[in-house]
């Protein structure tokens, strides 16, 4: 089975003096800063990495990614990504996951917390008020 990359998302965690610090590049922002030479190859490489994974995958009813739980062919790959987007954001403070078209997000200091909401958006919103608000009571 022959595909096409629509999507790269690479995440990646630098070690500061303040503790690590996570970052999310997308294609579109990694297309600014590679040379536009090494483009193809490395989208070469990528396709061959993903159809290897394809064939290697056994067939699964519903498959379990990194809380987004998906009958096959359901969930888009913008969903995808932006679950992997929010995951590399926020994994140490919350527990994020996509399922049935719900965003939720179980804070890991407090498990019965957890936010609700229909678009990834809007999920890191709250989690935006929510991490602001438990800052401002630490203080």
């Amino acid at each position: 089975m022959t595909g096409k990359i629509t999507r790269v998302a690479v995440t990646y965690t630098v070690d500061t003096p303040g503790g690590p610090r996570h970052t999310f590049h997308g294609l579109a922002h990694m297309r600014q800063h590679i040379r536009p030479e090494r483009l193809g190859e490395l989208l070469d490489d990528l396709s061959v990495i993903c159809e290897d994974l394809l064939a290697a995958r056994e067939p699964a009813p519903e498959r379990q990614l990194g809380g987004l739980a998906a009958a096959e062919g359901s969930v888009t790959s913008e969903e995808a990504t932006d679950l992997l987007n929010l995951q590399c954001l926020w994994r140490d403070a919350y527990a994020i996951a996509f399922h049935d078209g719900v965003w939720s997000a179980r804070r890991r200091d407090h498990p019965a917390a957890i936010l609700t909401a229909d678009t990834a958006r809007e999920l890191r919103g709250l989690m935006q008020d929510d991490h602001g608000e438990r800052l401002r009571l630490r203080s």
